[in-house]
């Protein structure tokens, strides 16, 4: 018993010193925990104040484009003369805003202050949206109007100022001298007893006549169809011709566009529903890479095609609007695109035939001293035409050829067309005689 009591007195030492060292280790985690929050409300003061130092960072920032925003506008308004205007709205504002300010005295901190801050967002809204710009219609002079008298009279805007020397897509350029009020022609289309509207072919026609635009060209020297190959020379001169001689026509053709085509021909009846045509442009996008075909076409037959790469030649289609100029020249047809000499179509009809054919009209009194201006509807094989005819002009001018080296058709003249050289008697003989001397040959090694 003795050695028991011993034993126990012995052990109840041991608990005591567990039951302190637990003591000490639940005090050291209390001050580790007390140190870790310490860090914690450390960090998250730290974040708070970097949070709200990027906040005033970004609202200096704000401000600052807010101010250059104001300045940009101010600038703006002066330079439209709409700076009084603005001053007044901006006084009355404020004049509003102090109003306002006078009538609720009795209101409380919060209340001014969400009308401060409601007042800031309509200034801004202001600043950034800014006073709207109208647009005035201006009759200027080019326009389809005819009171040339009330469009000049009235001023022009300032983007119409500092472009002042834009050509309307309705109009030719000044420079070539092409306005309605010119001596030296006069527009043939718009008609003037008509809206002015543009042309443009159906898309459901017929064939290429239905609805096709056809005007006359009046007061034409027909012996300039001669040719610089003709005998008959007695009239070589080019003073002696005083006709007109230029066409000019204002047009655009879409992007989507596959072609479009126009001819030059004998008066009506002469043309014989446009089986003599004694000139044919044809620009054609899709085939061949783009190109441009000129032709003519005598008694239903076409001749030697003049293929000109559009590639080489100022942009025709998805242009706004485009100016083609032909000129009737003792040596052919001369088309200019954009004031670019690009193609020549040399006269290929013989004197002889045109003078008959041209005496057949007199005597029925029809078509004396004029050409047929037709804008087809569609090609020979009934898919329409895709463009939009602004303006035609017909007059006299001053020829506009100068260097022909590298234009398309010069020096190449030819009035024989393929149909009839094929069919001619000497290649009918050639093909006889090759065949007999194929059966001879044959015949000896057999």
């Amino acid at each position: 018993a003795t050695a028991k009591t011993t034993t126990k007195k012995k052990q109840q030492p041991d608990h005591a010193a567990d039951n302190s060292a637990s003591s000490s280790e639940g005090e050291d985690e209390d001050e580790a925990t007390k140190q870790i929050r310490r860090q914690t409300q450390k960090e998250l003061s730290q974040l708070r104040s970097d949070v709200s130092a990027a906040r005033e960072a970004q609202l200096r920032k704000e401000q600052k484009e807010e101010e250059a925003k104001r300045k940009e506008e101010q600038l703006r308004l002066e330079l439209l003369g709409d700076a009084g205007a603005s001053g007044k709205r901006k006084r009355s504002d404020e004049v509003g805003y102090r109003d306002s300010d006078e009538g609720d005295g009795a209101s409380s901190s919060s209340s001014e202050e969400e009308e401060e801050e409601e007042y800031g967002r309509k200034n801004r809204s202001d600043i950034i949206s800014g006073p709207t710009i109208k647009k005035k219609r201006i009759d200027h002079p080019t326009n389809y109007g005819n009171d040339r008298a009330t469009a000049a009279s009235q001023p022009g805007s300032l983007i119409a100022n500092l472009s002042g020397t834009a050509t309307p897509i309705h109009d030719f350029s000044k420079k070539l001298g092409m306005s309605p009020a010119s001596l030296d022609g006069s527009v043939l289309y718009p008609f003037p007893d008509q809206p002015p509207e543009p042309w443009k072919p159906p898309t459901d026609p017929s064939d290429f006549t239905d609805r096709c635009l056809e005007l006359e060209l009046p007061d034409f020297d027909y012996p300039l169809l001669r040719g610089p190959h003709s005998h008959d020379l007695r009239h070589s001169s080019a003073s002696s011709f005083t006709g007109n001689n230029t066409l000019a026509i204002k047009f655009h053709a879409p992007s989507s566009s596959s072609r479009f085509s126009l001819n030059l021909t004998l008066p009506h009846p002469l043309h014989r529903s446009y089986d003599r045509i004694l000139f044919h442009f044809n620009p054609r996008q899709f085939q061949k890479g783009g190109q441009l075909v000129i032709n003519d076409k005598q008694n239903t037959m076409w001749g030697n095609a003049i293929n000109v790469p559009l590639s080489t030649m100022p942009l025709m289609f998805g242009k706004v609007a485009c100016t083609l100029v032909v000129q009737i020249g003792e040596e052919g047809f001369d088309v200019f695109l954009e004031g670019v000499h690009c193609a020549r179509l040399e006269h290929r009809w013989d004197w002889g035939v045109l003078k008959e054919i041209l005496e057949e009209g007199e005597k029925k009194k029809v078509g004396r001293g004029s050409l047929m201006l037709q804008l087809p509807s569609s090609d020979d094989y009934g898919n329409p035409e895709n463009w939009m005819v602004y303006r035609v002009w017909w007059g006299r001018k001053k020829s506009m050829a100068g260097d022909l080296d590298g234009v398309a058709g010069v020096n190449i003249y030819s009035a024989v067309h393929p149909v009839s050289r094929r069919h001619s008697f000497p290649t009918f003989l050639n093909a006889h005689y090759n065949i007999a001397r194929c059966e001879i040959i044959s015949s000896y090694f057999m």
